[in-house]
Parts: structure tokens; C-alpha cells; sequence
């Protein structure tokens, strides 16, 4: 969630600062957040307020839906490991061949996995295997040259296999098209 605080004072305000700052990602449920300022004359003030996330029901959509789709993202930027990518990068790698690199394949799906959360769809199904997979991903960019028949490889395409049963639907049956 991003958020800019209003603040006003008599004084120059010399520094804000929240528990949870602009650009926190909140867990599901409700989370308070306190925002405090301090001003010129050393005088503090806080304020709160609450957020609640929930989870979305949308139903997950494939590589390909996003592939094609690339103006109906949520976002412009994604994290796959510890490696950030713009949506023009993000679109690279979906277009991509995979070429026998596991992380091509790997990289595919959780972008797609991270669109579907993004546009709504619930996480729950596949939360241990979304931090699995970017951990397998961390540190590298893709393509990172992991070859799909070694240990590593394998890994990826394990965790590729589950996240594409979720982008295809079959985790949330209940979903809403």
C-alpha cells in the first residue's frame, strides 16, 4: 500500500516517520499503522489508522492471458527473488523461449502467479510456494543458465509445475471469473 501522510504544524516539521512506511506490503488482515512527526521545537505528535487486506477471489489467469494482457496489469514492477524488473523487462522474459533453462521456466510462472495476486486472486493456495520459488530465484536474473535436468533445475520446475496448476485455475475452484 502506498500512502503520503498530511502533516501540518505550527512549526517546520523536521521528520515523519510510520511503523509501516508507504510501499509496506500488509498481511492479510488488519494491521495499525502509527505515523509520527516531530517538529522544530522537538514536539512529537502520532496519529493512526488501520488497514485491512483481504484476500481476493479472482480467478488466476495463465502465462498467456498476461502475456497478451500486458495493459491490464496491477503493476509496472516485480520482484522475482532478490531482482527487480520493469514491466517491459517482465514482458521479455514471458516472451521468451526457455530454452532449457529452469529458471526461464520458473520465472514465467511466478510472474504470472504474482499478476494473478496483484489483480485479486487468492494467494493462500500457493503462499509456501511463491516464497520457494523466489528464494530459488534469489540472486540470479533471468535467464539465469540453470540447466532443467540438474538438482537445481528440477527444483524449479517442481515449484514452475504447482504455480502453473494455480495460474491455470485449479487451486480456486470457488474463484470469480
Amino acid at each position: 500500500m502506498t500512502f503520503t501522510p498530511t502533516v501540518s504544524d505550527d512549526c517546520l516539521v523536521l521528520n515523519t516517520a510510520c511503523s509501516s512506511p508507504s510501499g509496506t506490503t500488509f498481511p492479510i488482515g488488519t494491521t495499525t499503522d502509527t505515523c509520527t512527526v516531530v517538529d522544530q521545537a522537538n514536539l512529537p505528535s502520532s496519529c493512526s489508522f488501520t488497514v485491512t487486506t483481504t484476500v481476493g477471489d479472482k480467478c488466476p489467469q495463465a502465462n498467456g492471458y498476461w502475456k497478451n494482457n500486458a495493459n491490464l496489469w496491477a503493476v509496472n514492477a516485480l520482484n522475482l527473488g532478490s531482482v527487480s524488473y520493469t514491466k517491459t523487462q517482465l514482458i521479455g522474459v514471458l516472451n521468451s523461449s526457455n530454452g532449457g533453462d529452469a529458471s526461464v521456466t520458473l520465472g514465467k510462472a511466478l510472474i504470472s502467479a504474482l499478476l494473478n495476486q496483484a489483480n485479486g486472486s487468492n494467494p493462500v493456495p500457493i503462499c509456501g510456494v511463491m516464497a520457494d520459488a523466489n528464494a530459488a530465484l534469489d540472486g540470479c536474473t533471468v535467464p539465469c543458465g540453470i540447466g532443467a535436468k540438474t538438482t537445481r533445475g528440477q527444483a524449479m520446475i517442481n515449484l514452475a509445475n504447482t504455480l502453473d496448476i494455480y495460474n491455470n485455475r485449479k487451486l480456486t475452484p470457488k474463484c470469480t471469473p
